[in-house]
This record gives C-alpha cells, sequence and structure tokens, in this order.
C-alpha cells in the first residue's frame, strides 16, 4: 500500500529510514490516516528511543551496560516481536538485550539471596 501511495498519489515518501508523509495537510483532511497515525504514536516513540539507545549502545561498541532492560525491553519485545521493521542495528541492540535479560535476573536474583543484604 506504501509503494502505491508513494508511486500514483505521491502522499508519501520512502527511503531506508521509512515512509514520510508529503504533506501534514494529509493528516487533516484524512480522518482515517489519522486515526492510523494516532493508534501507532506509542509505536513510533518507543521506536525512536529503541533507535537512540540502539546507537548509543553501538558507539559504546556495544558494552552490556548501555542495553535497555525492565519495561523499555518489555514494551521493545511487544511492539516488536519479529524485529522487521527494525535496522540491522536496532535488531541487533534487542536481540542482545533480550540475551542478557536472563543473566540479569539471575544476578539479581544473587544479590538479593545474600544474607543481610535486605533490610
Amino acid at each position: 500500500m506504501v509503494d502505491r501511495l508513494a508511486r500514483a498519489a505521491r502522499l508519501v515518501t520512502t527511503d531506508d529510514d521509512g515512509v514520510q508523509l508529503a504533506h501534514e495537510a494529509l493528516v487533516t483532511c484524512r480522518p482515517r490516516l489519522s486515526e492510523w497515525i494516532e493508534e501507532d504514536r506509542e509505536r513510533l516513540r518507543h521506536h525512536r528511543r529503541l533507535t537512540e539507545a540502539a546507537h548509543a549502545w553501538q558507539e559504546d561498541g556495544g558494552d552490556h551496560g548501555a542495553l535497555c532492560r525492565g519495561t523499555a525491553l518489555t514494551h521493545a519485545e511487544k511492539l516488536f516481536p519479529d524485529g522487521d521493521l527494525l535496522t540491522a542495528t536496532e535488531q541487533a541492540f534487542l536481540a542482545a538485550a533480550l540475551g542478557a535479560r536472563p543473566s540479569d535476573a539471575a544476578s539479581r536474583s544473587r544479590v538479593l539471596s545474600r544474607p543481610g543484604d535486605v533490610t
């Protein structure tokens, strides 16, 4: 559908980074398009955060400490289950974060199970 809109109607432009609306008026003139964008707004916000985190992780040389965790990782896992909407860097970042999850949980468990650590 995106290809059809880009070629025939010139309503959107596409590149390696995604799809851009040709004009902001499309949102106000097309109620259904506006609904789609609103429905996808949360996913887009999380994607933007994931992109920024993935680039920071890559710049840090793939440092384990730069991986996303907690709710950010849970959201990314739910919103991008197949990874098909992600760049190669984002896919690698998400895979590394998901792979680190078991070791992070084990580390937390060891810390909490130490006698005298819990007050």
